[in-house]
């Protein structure tokens, strides 16, 4: 929950790329959204796709 809410107070900040990234995958995450309590959990293979391939994760890896 602190997370939706992090992203969609700072919504305006991230870059374009981040923001339509999140809108295709998690949309419910957005602003406008549904209430954070009801927001599911992003779908697990994509964020695994987006961590692998985004070079902030790639020391992780």
């Amino acid at each position: 929950m602190r997370l939706v809410s992090e992203l969609r107070t700072r919504w305006r900040l991230l870059p374009a790329a981040d923001r339509r990234w999140l809108v295709e995958a998690w949309p419910q995450c957005a602003p406008g959204g549904p209430a954070i309590p009801e927001v599911p959990a992003p779908e697990r293979r994509r964020l695994d796709l987006w961590i692998t391939r985004d070079p902030l994760f790639a020391p992780a890896h």
